[in-house]
């Protein structure tokens, strides 16, 4: 393995772990300049010609292993926004309406009319 390949599989490594830590730790707001640098170092990694990734099999195994480990990240991350977007949408919905049961057990609904601004 070439110093020039080194260099780059260490840097994009660096890279995914920077955007691993912004993931675990929710920093969401910071992976749209992780995601930048982590492109950048991929395309250096890939300007290299083939003799000097000769022997980096194993690296760039494990470089997609890191890929594949940020992905399943974000994944659950999206996955955690849309449950919350539908738990938010659940509350505003039981502001408007009240399901239950009248004394014969048939299903009931009340809906309310939602006044303008905020309830105190």
């Amino acid at each position: 393995m070439s110093a020039r390949a080194r260099q780059a599989i260490d840097a994009l490594s660096a890279a995914l772990a920077s955007e691993r830590g912004h993931l675990l730790a929710g920093r969401y707001e910071a992976l749209a300049a992780a995601a930048a640098a982590r492109e950048r170092r991929t395309e250096a990694l890939s300007a290299l010609d083939a003799e000097a990734l000769e022997g980096c099999a194993d690296s760039l195994a494990l470089l997609r292993a890191e890929a594949a480990r940020n992905v399943d990240l974000l994944r659950a991350a999206l996955d955690g926004a849309a449950a919350g977007r539908a738990r938010v949408h659940e509350i505003a919905a039981a502001r408007a309406r009240l399901q239950g049961y009248d004394r014969s057990g048939a299903p009931v609904e009340t809906r309310f009319e939602q006044a303008g601004g905020r309830r105190a």
